[in-house]
């Protein structure tokens, strides 16, 4: 099969999953429109932002596209939005994305980062594109964060200079990050538990698999919700085998899986349909506590017998998966299900890609002698 036909055949996937959910003709041919350009991430955060704005318009039709200045020293930037159904006093689900690209990753490396974050950009507009000429009973911002790579400065400058009576009627924050890899995963730590129900919901009508997934020494575009109080979940799809290629030459097209892509916005697409007919009230509590991961420190000793780099575990919480594995603090972890560690980012990136029943093999030496664990998640 040709380049041309594969690629026709991916965009009929996603016809066929915009089709699923009884939306018109001009609204599959918009998507349609929206999806080819997943392929064509600018390399800049500046013509990132302007093909964001343009795509926007495209999915918005006669709604108006919004702009806030934002500004991080020398550099200018803007949060480009749109707004659905909020003419009224009804509560506001933000659905949010960053526009914006890693400085060192466009200008260095030379790549732009089809994952992080184009691909939750164009699943934004593709959202606000399948659900405008709906009727919705709440009202819904499509938003992209410029900035957000220098310390959330887009989000922290919209809920600054929206209105007071906007902000107070922003029900959660849902924002969208690195799509398009593997199965769509929420930051449990860092996401309300009842937005989590929700978002497991609709998942359940889908019968799509997700998981929910601890991750920590991280930021999420959605903190700057949290700290007004305002409920949020940040919604993903690393795995353990790609997320350290997020802000690096592998951030590219071969890692971007149309089906994958497919099942996220039907599963996205329904989570705003259960949010839209949600009657209960959305919480802040989110599950900061739960499964705290041990302690890493980064050991290089012994590359002598084969196995390279380990990670020696400096100390352990007893509520990880590592001690209930039977790890303990001074062991050195070598492979993780076959695959050789060599940083404790690699051990850390085990909380994108965990599910419940999951099996995790360990290779790790205790002393002088070799061991195996074997622990189900």
């Amino acid at each position: 099969m040709s380049k041309r036909n594969i690629f026709k055949y991916l965009c009929g996937l996603f016809f066929v999953a915009i089709s699923s959910h009884g939306l018109s003709a001009e609204i599959n041919k918009i998507a349609g429109e929206i999806l080819k350009e997943i392929y064509n991430p600018p390399i800049n955060s500046t013509a990132r932002a302007l093909k964001f704005s343009m795509l926007l318009q495209r999915a918005a039709g006669n709604l108006k596209v919004k702009t806030q200045s934002i500004k991080y020293g020398s550099t200018v930037s803007v949060n480009i939005y749109v707004e659905l159904n909020c003419d009224n006093d009804l509560p506001v689900y933000v659905i949010s994305s960053h526009t914006d690209t890693d400085s060192h990753r466009s200008t260095v490396i030379g790549t732009s980062g089809i994952i992080d974050n184009w691909s939750g950009c164009i699943m934004n507009v593709s959202l606000l594109a399948s659900f405008k000429d709906i009727p919705l009973k709440n009202g819904y911002i499509f938003i992209g964060f410029g900035l957000e790579e220098k310390g959330e400065i887009g989000s922290k400058t919209f809920l600054k200079k929206i209105s007071r009576g906007l902000r107070d009627r922003i029900k959660a924050n849902i924002n969208l990050e690195c799509l398009g890899m593997s199965s769509l995963k929420t930051w449990t730590n860092r996401s309300s538990d009842d937005l989590e129900h929700l978002f497991l919901k609709a998942a359940g009508k889908t019968n799509i698999k997700v998981a929910m997934q601890s991750l920590y020494n991280f930021e999420s575009d959605a903190d700057s919700f949290r700290r007004k109080k305002i409920p949020a979940i940040t919604i993903h799809s690393l795995n353990l085998l790609n997320s350290s290629y997020i802000n690096s030459v592998y951030d590219s097209k071969d890692l971007f899986r149309m089906d994958i892509f497919t099942d996220s916005f039907n599963v996205l697409h329904e989570l705003i349909n259960v949010l839209d007919n949600n009657k209960s009230p959305i919480r802040m509590i989110d599950s900061q506590s739960k499964d705290k991961p041990a302690k890493y420190a980064l050991t290089t000793i012994d590359k002598e017998n084969g196995f390279g780099d380990g990670v020696q575990l400096a100390s352990i919480n007893p509520n990880s998966i590592e001690y209930r594995a039977g790890l303990r603090a001074g062991d050195i972890i070598y492979k993780i299900n076959k695959y050789p560690v060599r940083s404790s980012q690699e051990i850390k990136s085990l909380e994108y890609t965990l599910s419940q029943g999951d099996t995790l093999d360990f290779v790790v030496k205790r002393n002088s002698s070799v061991k195996n664990f074997r622990v189900a998640y």
